[in-house]
């Protein structure tokens, strides 16, 4: 049975749009390419996509091809596609100074940068098959080796820390409307 991590890329499409609006990109645009950005998994075999441990060589060549095969699949079935949500896509495992892939360019677009910088933060906070979950702090230390742009990162250390020191509602005064949208 094929599986992505649960709801990851519902998390990370969330992440997205919250960077995008402090980034000043536009949300919609960074929230699909979020949600997209790993649909090519769906064609690699679900033993390797679930495997508890490292994968070999091959494997892991196996497991990039995910990101042209998500390019192909929205191409196919999403013929008005905006090229910068493909875009978003086929950057988001590129990084800086060509170590990236599939292309090895000299680094992610904006989008794919937003799009890089959620997937990253929320596998590292994520259970996985092959390990636990780091928690917040620590899976921002470990983004910031990521030779990914500084200001995005930076812009989710700052929205994480929000997150983290603003934890209570803010008190509503009695006969006051409080409206959910």
């Amino acid at each position: 049975m094929w599986s992505l991590p649960d709801q990851h890329s519902d998390r990370v499409a969330v992440l997205c749009a919250r960077l995008a609006i402090e980034l000043d990109l536009n949300v919609s645009e960074a929230a699909s390419c979020g949600f997209l950005h790993d649909v090519g998994k769906i064609r690699i075999p679900a033993d390797i996509l679930n495997k508890p441990g490292p994968l070999s060589n091959e494997e892991y060549r196996m497991m990039q091809t995910h990101v042209m095969e998500g390019v192909w699949l929205i191409q196919e079935h999403w013929t008005d596609v905006p090229a910068q949500i493909l875009q978003g896509v086929l950057d988001h495992h590129e990084r800086l100074g060509g170590k990236g892939y599939p292309q090895q360019s000299a680094g992610p677009g904006a989008l794919g940068a937003v799009v890089a910088v959620a997937d990253v933060f929320d596998a590292l906070t994520s259970r996985r098959p092959y390990r636990g979950a780091y928690s917040v702090r620590e899976a921002v230390q470990l983004l910031q080796r990521e030779a990914l742009p500084r200001r995005v990162i930076r812009s989710l250390m700052d929205m994480m820390s929000t997150l983290q020191t603003d934890t209570s509602p803010e008190p509503v005064e009695a006969g006051s409307q409080v409206t959910t949208a």
